[in-house]
Protein backbone atom coordinates (compact mmCIF):
# COMPACT_ATOMS: atom_id res chain seq x y z
CA UNK A 1 0.00 0.00 0.00
CA UNK A 2 1.37 3.78 -0.73
CA UNK A 3 0.62 6.06 2.37
CA UNK A 4 -0.54 9.74 1.59
CA UNK A 5 -0.54 11.66 4.76
CA UNK A 6 1.01 11.58 8.14
CA UNK A 7 -0.93 9.41 10.63
CA UNK A 8 1.23 6.99 12.61
CA UNK A 9 1.13 3.14 11.64
CA UNK A 10 -0.95 2.26 14.66
CA UNK A 11 -3.34 4.70 16.88
CA UNK A 12 -2.21 5.93 19.82
CA UNK A 13 -4.98 5.56 22.86
CA UNK A 14 -7.31 6.12 23.05
CA UNK A 15 -7.77 6.91 19.54
CA UNK A 16 -8.53 4.70 17.20
CA UNK A 17 -8.36 3.73 13.41
CA UNK A 18 -11.70 3.75 11.12
CA UNK A 19 -10.28 1.85 7.77
CA UNK A 20 -12.80 2.52 4.77
CA UNK A 21 -11.97 0.24 1.84
CA UNK A 22 -13.21 2.02 -1.35
CA UNK A 23 -13.45 0.78 -5.06
CA UNK A 24 -13.89 3.46 -7.85
CA UNK A 25 -15.40 2.33 -11.31
CA UNK A 26 -15.60 4.01 -14.67
CA UNK A 27 -15.48 7.19 -15.59
CA UNK A 28 -11.76 6.44 -17.52
CA UNK A 29 -10.53 7.02 -13.65
CA UNK A 30 -6.89 5.92 -12.97
CA UNK A 31 -5.02 6.12 -9.41
CA UNK A 32 -3.06 8.59 -10.37
CA UNK A 33 -6.01 11.05 -11.14
CA UNK A 34 -7.46 10.43 -7.70
CA UNK A 35 -3.73 10.77 -6.49
CA UNK A 36 -3.72 14.35 -8.41
CA UNK A 37 -7.09 15.17 -6.77
CA UNK A 38 -6.30 14.18 -3.28
CA UNK A 39 -5.11 17.88 -2.00
CA UNK A 40 -7.59 20.09 -4.12
CA UNK A 41 -10.36 17.60 -3.82
CA UNK A 42 -10.54 14.44 -2.08
CA UNK A 43 -9.20 15.48 1.37
CA UNK A 44 -11.70 18.79 1.77
CA UNK A 45 -14.20 16.19 0.93
CA UNK A 46 -14.29 13.95 2.81
CA UNK A 47 -13.01 16.05 6.00
CA UNK A 48 -16.39 17.80 5.54
CA UNK A 49 -18.58 14.92 4.84
CA UNK A 50 -17.41 13.26 8.02
CA UNK A 51 -17.02 16.24 9.87
CA UNK A 52 -12.67 15.66 10.97
CA UNK A 53 -9.90 17.73 10.86
CA UNK A 54 -7.26 17.41 7.27
CA UNK A 55 -4.53 15.83 10.38
CA UNK A 56 -7.53 13.08 10.99
CA UNK A 57 -7.36 11.55 7.45
CA UNK A 58 -5.05 9.45 5.16
CA UNK A 59 -5.45 7.68 1.94
CA UNK A 60 -3.78 4.88 1.12
CA UNK A 61 -3.91 3.15 -2.46
CA UNK A 62 -4.22 -0.38 -2.60
CA UNK A 63 -1.99 -2.68 -4.69
CA UNK A 64 -4.34 -4.26 -7.09
CA UNK A 65 -4.82 -7.93 -7.27
CA UNK A 66 -4.29 -9.69 -10.69
CA UNK A 67 -8.31 -10.17 -11.22
CA UNK A 68 -8.84 -6.58 -10.49
CA UNK A 69 -11.20 -5.08 -13.38
CA UNK A 70 -10.15 -2.68 -15.52
CA UNK A 71 -11.20 0.84 -14.71
CA UNK A 72 -10.83 0.25 -11.16
CA UNK A 73 -9.33 2.13 -8.80
CA UNK A 74 -8.87 0.65 -4.92
CA UNK A 75 -8.17 3.17 -1.71
CA UNK A 76 -8.35 3.09 1.80
CA UNK A 77 -9.71 6.14 3.41
CA UNK A 78 -8.32 6.03 7.27
CA UNK A 79 -10.06 8.12 9.92
CA UNK A 80 -8.75 9.09 13.06
CA UNK A 81 -11.30 9.26 15.61
CA UNK A 82 -10.67 10.48 19.46
CA UNK A 83 -12.36 7.20 21.55
CA UNK A 84 -13.80 3.84 21.10
CA UNK A 85 -16.23 3.87 17.97
CA UNK A 86 -18.78 0.96 17.54
CA UNK A 87 -19.71 -1.13 14.53
CA UNK A 88 -22.54 1.38 13.91
CA UNK A 89 -20.65 4.81 13.91
CA UNK A 90 -17.59 3.09 11.88
CA UNK A 91 -20.31 1.90 9.25
CA UNK A 92 -22.01 5.26 9.09
CA UNK A 93 -18.65 6.93 9.03
CA UNK A 94 -17.45 5.44 6.00
CA UNK A 95 -20.99 5.71 4.12
CA UNK A 96 -19.57 9.46 4.90
CA UNK A 97 -16.39 8.70 3.29
CA UNK A 98 -18.27 7.46 0.04
CA UNK A 99 -20.16 10.79 -0.29
CA UNK A 100 -17.36 12.41 0.03
CA UNK A 101 -15.32 10.88 -2.38
CA UNK A 102 -18.25 10.52 -4.98
CA UNK A 103 -18.71 14.44 -5.27
CA UNK A 104 -15.05 14.63 -4.94
CA UNK A 105 -14.72 12.66 -8.10
CA UNK A 106 -17.78 13.54 -9.94
CA UNK A 107 -16.14 11.07 -13.45
CA UNK A 108 -16.84 7.73 -11.26
CA UNK A 109 -20.19 6.14 -12.26
CA UNK A 110 -19.81 3.96 -8.81
CA UNK A 111 -18.38 4.52 -5.85
CA UNK A 112 -18.53 2.28 -3.00
CA UNK A 113 -17.33 0.78 0.40
CA UNK A 114 -16.30 -2.88 -0.12
CA UNK A 115 -15.19 -3.00 4.22
CA UNK A 116 -15.27 -0.65 6.85
CA UNK A 117 -12.67 -2.22 9.97
CA UNK A 118 -11.83 -0.49 13.10
CA UNK A 119 -7.95 -0.41 14.14
CA UNK A 120 -7.59 0.15 18.14
CA UNK A 121 -4.50 0.92 19.70
CA UNK A 122 -1.87 -1.66 20.99
CA UNK A 123 -3.17 -3.16 24.51
CA UNK A 124 -0.04 -1.39 26.42
CA UNK A 125 0.01 1.53 24.86
CA UNK A 126 -0.76 4.90 26.80
CA UNK A 127 -0.62 2.44 30.00
CA UNK A 128 1.52 4.20 32.15
CA UNK A 129 3.99 1.64 32.91
CA UNK A 130 6.69 4.06 33.04
CA UNK A 131 8.43 2.98 29.96
CA UNK A 132 8.94 -0.83 30.59
CA UNK A 133 8.11 -2.99 28.27
CA UNK A 134 4.81 -5.32 27.54
CA UNK A 135 6.94 -8.47 27.81
CA UNK A 136 8.68 -7.61 30.63
CA UNK A 137 7.49 -9.74 33.97
CA UNK A 138 7.91 -8.75 37.68
CA UNK A 139 7.37 -12.25 38.41
CA UNK A 140 10.28 -13.86 35.83
CA UNK A 141 13.46 -13.48 34.83
CA UNK A 142 15.13 -10.88 32.28
CA UNK A 143 17.36 -12.59 29.48
CA UNK A 144 20.16 -10.60 31.20
CA UNK A 145 20.06 -12.70 34.45
CA UNK A 146 19.25 -16.03 32.72
CA UNK A 147 22.65 -15.54 30.82
CA UNK A 148 24.18 -14.85 34.02
CA UNK A 149 23.05 -17.84 35.70
CA UNK A 150 23.94 -19.88 32.36
CA UNK A 151 27.24 -18.64 32.54
CA UNK A 152 27.66 -19.28 36.12
CA UNK A 153 26.84 -22.80 36.12
CA UNK A 154 29.38 -23.46 32.84
CA UNK A 155 32.05 -21.37 34.66
CA UNK A 156 31.08 -23.75 38.06
CA UNK A 157 31.45 -27.14 35.63
CA UNK A 158 34.89 -25.80 34.42
CA UNK A 159 36.41 -25.46 37.72
CA UNK A 160 34.98 -28.45 38.93
CA UNK A 161 36.71 -30.41 35.74
CA UNK A 162 39.71 -28.72 36.78
CA UNK A 163 40.01 -29.69 40.04
CA UNK A 164 39.49 -33.24 38.96
CA UNK A 165 42.26 -33.22 36.79
CA UNK A 166 44.46 -31.97 39.49
CA UNK A 167 43.62 -34.77 41.62
CA UNK A 168 43.52 -37.90 39.40
CA UNK A 169 47.43 -36.63 38.66
CA UNK A 170 48.27 -36.31 42.29
CA UNK A 171 46.38 -39.72 42.68
CA UNK A 172 48.65 -40.90 40.19
CA UNK A 173 51.80 -39.40 41.35
CA UNK A 174 51.38 -40.19 44.95
CA UNK A 175 50.44 -44.09 43.27
CA UNK A 176 53.49 -44.37 41.98
CA UNK A 177 55.69 -43.32 45.33
CA UNK A 178 53.64 -45.14 47.34
CA UNK A 179 55.14 -48.36 45.01
CA UNK A 180 58.40 -46.99 44.94
CA UNK A 181 58.27 -47.37 49.02
CA UNK A 182 56.72 -50.84 48.79
CA UNK A 183 59.62 -51.87 46.96
CA UNK A 184 62.24 -50.84 48.75
CA UNK A 185 61.06 -51.88 52.41
CA UNK A 186 60.79 -55.21 50.19
CA UNK A 187 64.12 -55.15 48.89
CA UNK A 188 65.32 -53.66 52.64
CA UNK A 189 63.62 -56.54 54.13
CA UNK A 190 65.14 -59.25 51.93
CA UNK A 191 68.71 -58.01 52.55
CA UNK A 192 68.28 -57.86 55.89
CA UNK A 193 67.20 -61.66 55.91
CA UNK A 194 70.23 -62.35 53.76
CA UNK A 195 72.42 -60.84 56.43
CA UNK A 196 71.06 -62.86 58.92
CA UNK A 197 71.65 -66.21 57.11
CA UNK A 198 75.55 -65.42 56.49
CA UNK A 199 76.33 -66.01 60.26
CA UNK A 200 75.23 -69.38 60.48
CA UNK A 201 76.00 -70.54 57.09
CA UNK A 202 79.86 -69.50 58.30
CA UNK A 203 79.39 -71.25 61.58
CA UNK A 204 78.18 -74.93 59.06
CA UNK A 205 81.62 -74.28 57.26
Amino acid sequence: MCPHAQLPVTPTAPSVYVDTDVRLVGGGLTRWDVEDALESRVYPAVEREAGMEAADVDVFFDSPPADTPAGTVDLTVRARRPADVDNATAEALGQDVVRGLAAALPAASQVSAQSVAIVAAAPDEGSGSGGGSANDDDDGLSGGAIAGIVGGVLAGLALAAAAAMVAFRRGRTRGASDRDAYWQQQEGLSLAAQQEALPSATAAV
